[in-house]
């Protein structure tokens, strides 16, 4: 019986999660039998002004139970800025998530509340920055969801499977492995088969069916940046308007880090340009006004040594 319970317990931050799962089950279970009860009582003409309001008190002390635990007082939000400065000031690498990459983690890395674009020309290695950082995310144990428009999970996994074993993904998909090759990822495939990386193929066909997706993956399993590729394919077949379709999206991604006390990384494309040569800027990516006003950080993808430029403007190496 002992060996029966410890290999099927659960970890505390899962069972926290399974419990807090189950209040909200429950709060919205008595939200909804409110809601009926309203529906009702708004139709029957011998309903009295004081049953009226004894609805209006049950609604209010759902909410209010519901939103109590929410509330910090300002003095509490300085200690913990303190906390943050003084880690910072030892070398604590503790206040966010690290990337890998010097450009995100000179700030520290991405933190909890964060909308993050990554913008760039067709084929400018966006998803491969993503992957890239999503794998070196996810082996320091951060969980990460990724959601691509362009590829299926089984390509993501062989893009993120190549930075371990060198194994070209096209070669993972549709080549013929040599022996060596084959052991290089067998190897290194159950090496990473435990690594916090999910997808949800099934949830791909709308906007708001992966903004439902990123809740019940924040829920069920702690996922804590995710990845969106890219923002301009969710908002095709939207003709009218399309600009102003693509800022509400970004501003609905900052509520939802904000709310979820994640990190969010929405790729983005860039509108083709006439001079490819010259380096991007913020005015060519669709929606640009707008996704800017809503981001923390908009990062530019450009690879000059793609045109045959050894120098940047400044004169270093490219």
């Amino acid at each position: 019986i002992g060996t029966f319970l410890t290999g099927n317990a659960y970890s505390g931050e899962v069972t926290k999660q399974r419990v807090q799962y189950l209040e909200d089950l429950s709060i919205r279970r008595r939200l909804l039998a409110l809601f009926y009860k309203g529906q009702t009582m708004a139709t029957d003409q011998t309903i009295t002004i004081e049953e009226l309001q004894t609805l209006s008190k049950d609604l209010d002390n759902i909410l209010t139970h519901q939103q109590g635990e929410e509330e910090q007082h300002f003095g509490d939000i300085v200690k913990g800025l303190m906390n943050d400065v003084a880690d910072r000031m030892n070398d604590v690498n503790q206040s966010g998530m690290m990337t890998g990459l010097r450009l995100f983690d000179s700030r520290y890395g991405w933190h909890g509340g964060d909308l993050i674009v990554i913008a760039g020309a067709p084929s400018a290695g966006k998803s491969t920055l993503a992957t890239t950082i999503a794998y070196n995310m996810s082996v320091r144990s951060v969980p990460v969801a990724f959601y691509s428009m362009e590829m299926s999970a089984k390509q993501l996994t062989a893009r993120i499977i190549a930075r371990r074993t060198q194994v070209s993904s096209s070669t993972t998909l549709y080549g013929k492995l040599s022996d060596a090759e084959y052991s290089r990822l067998y190897d290194g495939t159950m090496a990473m088969a435990n690594l916090p990386i999910y997808f949800d193929e099934d949830s791909k066909t709308s906007f708001n069916r992966i903004r439902g997706s990123i809740r019940r993956m924040v829920k069920r399993y702690g996922v804590k940046v995710v990845f969106l590729d890219y923002l301009q394919i969710l908002a095709n077949g939207a003709d009218n308007n399309r600009e102003q379709l693509l800022g509400d999206m970004a501003r609905d991604l900052k509520r939802d880090a904000v709310e979820l006390d994640i990190a969010i990384c929405a790729l983005s494309q860039l509108n083709r340009s006439g001079d490819r040569v010259k380096e991007p800027n913020l005015s060519q990516m669709r929606g640009s006004g707008q996704i800017e006003e809503a981001c923390d950080t908009a990062v530019l993808v450009y690879r000059p040594f793609v045109y045959g430029i050894e120098r940047y403007k400044d004169g270093t190496l490219t």
